[in-house]
């Protein structure tokens, strides 16, 4: 079935209120999720599987129509802006 819905539309009530709760919510769990992350992979010594993922299931556009940010771009300003770094790691190098 075709996506009918154009690119951008206005936010509803119930959308504009998710969105207040979701930066609330992830405002204050990143910091969280990522310092528990780190300390497995400096605990484990492998970083490569101490990933914090976000996903939603719901996502609208990154913009609606007057100009409100959409909770993907909620999500990444949020991750962008914790004081506590995600766990970095460096890929394995295959040989081959």
């Amino acid at each position: 079935m075709a996506d009918t819905l154009p690119t951008t539309w206005p936010a509803d009530a119930h959308t504009m209120a998710k969105h207040a709760i979701l930066r609330r919510y992830l405002d204050a769990w990143f910091p969280i999720l990522t310092q528990q992350a780190s300390s497995l992979a400096r605990k484990f010594k492998n970083a490569s599987n101490r990933e914090v993922l976000f996903i939603d299931g719901f996502a609208g556009p990154g913009e609606y129509a007057n100009g409100e940010e959409g909770s993907p771009v909620i999500a990444l300003k949020a991750a962008l802006d914790h004081r506590i770094s995600f766990p970095e790691h460096v890929p394995a190098i295959v040989e081959g």
